[in-house]
């Protein structure tokens, strides 16, 4: 594995080094820099941080660093046509099962590919926006007796901190008399279940 250096704009004392299973900030500097033992002893703002790297022994390959740059963002690819969504799940579902359930009752869309964002989260990329809008109007989806919460993409938000409000559901109203079943007697009755903003 790499080692990486992530930078985020800031001055260079908040910047990370990555490496192994290793994760140093400055805070973890001024947390153990008073302490007499352990590997942050005789760690310092500056140079604590490239000391603690030379303990660490790393290999060539594992030795060179790699820095992310906020202002690089532009030039990541993001996918045109695409929906975050969220199973409701109470155990973890594997992305291959979310894809099985979902692709054929989606229509089997064309081009479509779907990656794990998180537990339960996934991103579905589609290769029409024609494609994605019928997806988005089909709601509410189902995964077994799971429902799925489905909105746009945004690749700017980080998937801890990506939300889903509003969920749409059907509402089936059972032995309705025949002279009640019109246009304008089925929105007075949605209206009643309808949730408030």
């Amino acid at each position: 594995m790499e080692g990486k250096e992530i930078t985020s704009g800031k001055a260079p004392s908040d910047r990370l080094i990555l490496s192994r299973d290793l994760v140093v900030t400055a805070g973890d500097l001024s947390k153990h820099k008073a302490s007499s033992s352990g590997p942050y002893a005789d760690a310092t703002a500056g140079d604590g941080v490239m000391e603690m790297l030379r303990r660490l022994q790393l290999t060539c390959q594992e030795s060179n660093t790699f820095v992310l740059d906020d202002e690089a963002e532009d030039d990541l690819g993001c996918p045109e046509w695409a929906l975050a969504g969220k199973v409701l799940a109470p155990n973890t579902l594997h992305i291959s099962t979310i894809k099985a359930a979902l692709q054929p009752a989606w229509g089997n869309p064309k081009g479509i590919e779907m990656h794990v964002m998180g537990r339960n989260l996934f991103l579905a990329e589609f290769a029409t926006n024609t494609d994605k809008t019928r997806i988005t109007e089909g709601s509410p989806w189902t995964l077994g007796t799971h429902a799925v919460m489905l909105n746009d993409f945004d690749p700017s938000v980080k998937p801890a901190h990506r939300r889903f409000e509003g969920l749409s559901l059907w509402a089936c109203i059972l032995n309705l008399p025949y002279g009640l079943m019109n246009g304008q007697r089925g929105k007075d009755l949605a209206s009643r279940v309808a949730a408030d903003d």
